[in-house]
């Protein structure tokens, strides 16, 4: 199936996402965007950074995601920080004209 340019429309959620996890990282910003944009916004980050932010997601910290990464906790926190940045470029719009 081809990676679509523009979010998908609408939706709610069916299943097991990372915004289902209480996680003070994960900015309220998200918790007002559909499902489905929200899920095209992730597969929208490099993969070093999806993997992370994933990580974070299920409530891990940062050690324990450089330990299974194999990389540093400084790494892990440069991924997050430009993970959120990019998220919040793409998911912004959809948060402020209240689209759920």
């Amino acid at each position: 199936m081809p990676e679509r340019d523009e979010p998908p429309e609408g939706g709610g959620r069916s299943h097991h996402h990372p915004l289902d996890v209480q996680n003070d990282d994960v900015p309220a910003t998200y918790e007002r965007v559909a499902e489905e944009r929200f899920d095209w916004a992730i597969r929208k980050l490099p993969s070093n950074q999806r993997v992370t932010f994933l990580l974070k997601a299920e409530g891990l910290d940062h050690k324990e995601i450089a330990r299974r990464l194999g990389i540093t906790a400084g790494a892990v926190a440069q991924r997050l920080f430009n993970a959120r940045q990019t998220l919040n470029r793409l998911l912004q719009p959809y948060a402020e004209e209240g689209v759920h």
